[in-house]
């Protein structure tokens, strides 16, 4: 309660820049902002740089004629990887592919024992951190991000300039990039789990399943992955960094020269 009316304080005259819709959403209701003074500008992407450390020469642990989902993030509670765990194995119930894991964090021992429980043990890579998980993330085919919440989901649009078809559970940042206009254009958004941890006895839940039904459609359905495919490549010239800079230089010029923020201006 402090924190919250510190920051209040704080920041009650000052401009400030969130990195998504949801994030500002969040300020303005827990910490009491004002809206007018909070500006949307979402991080920008070098797709550039992200192909150029993408096509650095790797040696990947799983089979290279079997389909490979892929996943990043914190091995944390609120990254949902278990969700997508119990997901992978309905999946391999009907198809031969490989799930990677990239990140380090509290939850590596209970998925690495929850993955031996399924019995897909030998399917599950776990990649720990990588400096460059970009040249993981362009030998797979396609990226899930499990999350039970996320702010904005940074790692969706990284995948997305790895050439990837990206699945997200429907949390507000992810659903920002993914459905901008309220359909889904530029990816598939599946229901998030929740925080429970369950373990492999455990019947699979109804996001779980739709999570499965999603990678089946992607995976089974070339079609549909190059339209994905090719829409997240589109995506990505909204975040590009000369728009990036241009709307900072737009804030910066609004506030140093006194003129009333409109953050509709810097909106997509």
């Amino acid at each position: 309660m402090i924190f919250n009316l510190l920051v209040k304080t704080l920041y009650r005259r000052a401009t400030i820049i969130a990195v998504s819709e949801a994030v500002k959403d969040d300020l303005v209701t827990h910490f009491g902002l004002r809206k007018h003074r909070i500006v949307v500008i979402v991080t920008a992407v070098d797709v550039q740089e992200i192909e150029r450390r993408a096509s650095e020469e790797v040696t990947c642990t799983w089979d290279s004629n079997a389909p490979v989902i892929i996943t990043a993030g914190r091995l944390h509670l609120l990254k949902g990887q278990w969700h997508l765990l119990r997901a992978f194995a309905e999946v391999r119930k009907k198809m031969v592919c490989h799930l990677a894991i990239l990140g380090a964090g509290e939850l590596e021992g209970y998925l690495r024992g929850l993955a031996q429980e399924l019995g897909i043990e030998k399917e599950v890579h776990f990649l720990g951190w990588q400096e460059n998980p970009f040249k993981f993330l362009s030998r797979a085919d396609v990226f899930v991000l499990p999350s039970v919440s996320e702010g904005l989901g940074l790692v969706v649009m990284e995948a997305m300039a790895c050439r990837l078809p990206v699945i997200s559970t429907n949390c507000p940042g992810p659903r920002e990039i993914i459905a901008p206009r309220g359909s889904e254009e530029f990816g598939m958004l599946v229901p998030p789990g929740d925080e429970k941890l369950y373990r492999g006895s455990d019947p699979s839940t109804k996001p779980e399943l739709a999570m499965a039904d999603a990678i089946l459609q992607v995976l089974s359905n070339p079609v549909l992955r190059e339209k994905f495919i090719s829409a997240g490549l589109r995506r990505l010239r909204d975040f590009d960094r000369g728009v990036f800079l241009e709307k900072y230089r737009q804030v910066i010029q609004s506030v140093s020269g006194n003129v009333p923020l409109r953050p509709s201006r810097y909106l997509r």
